[in-house]
């Protein structure tokens, strides 16, 4: 198995992920995802809801490239997560968490609220 892929700045982060969505491979992105919660039962699995969060990514980042929407944006120097998007912002309500790991930035989910 790959190890999931780590950023130390942002715009390497958004470069993959907006390659990935230029690709059409939301797949790419989705298993990039670290947060490791257990499927419920009866219900889609995890990575089915975060591909689904993906796709709509991909129609905002169709719309409006991540690439200039996030230019010059860095992560926090002090904190251990960070987020994009959520709650009616300009990623819908589509939300793209990160987390800090020991060698720089990792994607934790990419999630929609309702």
């Amino acid at each position: 198995m790959n190890p999931k892929p780590s950023f130390t700045d942002l715009d390497a982060a958004i470069e993959f992920a907006a390659r990935a969505l230029d690709a059409r491979d939301c797949g790419i992105v989705a298993d990039a995802c670290v947060a490791d919660q257990p499927d419920a039962v009866g219900l889609p699995t995890r990575r089915e809801y975060r591909v689904r969060a993906i796709e709509s990514l991909a129609a905002r980042h169709a719309a409006s490239s991540l690439r200039s929407r996030y230019a010059g944006r860095t992560f926090p120097a002090n904190e251990a997560t960070f987020e994009l998007g959520g709650h009616e912002s300009e990623l819908g309500h589509v939300h793209v968490d990160f987390v800090r790991g020991e060698d720089g930035w990792q994607f934790k989910e990419i999630w929609i609220c309702r």
